[in-house]
């Protein structure tokens, strides 16, 4: 709960400080914001499903340099547990393919980058630290939650990981029935928030990979208008 007093300045003022801190970055261009030990502490690696949960999270973040960040942080992970679940997944392994940057790289700290950690996948010449399940993995010895892509060829794999560029919104762009249902729920006109959605992109030249999912953060932030009262 904010507190009365709280203001957009005195959360840009505090969350400036913990970006200084290296303990979140901010993307103002994507709006997006990532915690940097998140998936250190939250246990999410540890669980083969929550993995790839994660994994496809993080193809749908619009921000490059949130998913530099992420990717170097896994690194780390994969240095200093070997043993998380998390890699045996080919999804998670996927994301090691992108070495990263620090989050000082991007911060306004000034402050130098941290090389990648020794015994990453990134800084080995041999083997990958990090092997992908071999394509004879079946269903009777494989958790199910990978099920449908252990199979697949390490080229599908990384076909459907591979990330898609971000650009601006195509002008014929347009919500979709989800998104109408969505706008419904809420009581939103959804013809008029997808135009105040159009309006901002293009007046603060935004850029992002999956334009329908951008859509749907919008809806959720998107509040309906209030009734106004005649005397």
């Amino acid at each position: 709960m904010f507190s009365p007093d709280t203001t957009r300045e005195s959360i840009s003022r505090d969350a400036e400080v913990l970006q200084k801190a290296r303990f979140i970055f901010v993307d103002e261009e994507s709006e997006e914001v990532v915690i940097r030990s998140y998936l250190r502490h939250d246990g999410i690696l540890k669980q083969p499903k929550l993995s790839v949960s994660m994994a496809n999270a993080y193809a749908t973040i619009s921000s490059k340099k949130i998913q530099d960040i992420i990717a170097y942080e896994l690194h780390r992970l994969v240095v200093e547990h070997p043993e998380w679940a998390a890699w045996k997944s080919p999804k998670v392994v996927s994301i090691l393919k992108n070495e990263g940057q620090d989050i000082n790289a991007f911060t306004l700290s000034g402050a130098q980058a941290l090389p990648l950690p020794t015994g990453s996948p990134a800084t080995q010449s041999g083997d990958q630290a990090v092997a992908l399940p071999t394509s004879t993995t079946t269903a009777t010895t494989t958790n199910t939650s990978f099920v449908g892509f252990d199979s697949e060829s390490p080229a599908e794999e990384e076909k459907k990981t591979r990330k898609k560029p971000s650009i601006a919104i195509p002008a014929n762009w347009s919500p979709t029935a989800e998104h109408e249902r969505r706008a419904r729920e809420k009581n939103l006109n959804v013809t008029e928030v997808a135009e105040a959605f159009k309006l901002h992109a293009e007046a603060h030249d935004r850029r992002a990979a999956n334009w329908n999912a951008a859509f749907t953060m919008w809806l959720t932030k998107a509040q309906p208008k209030q009734a106004t009262a005649w005397g």
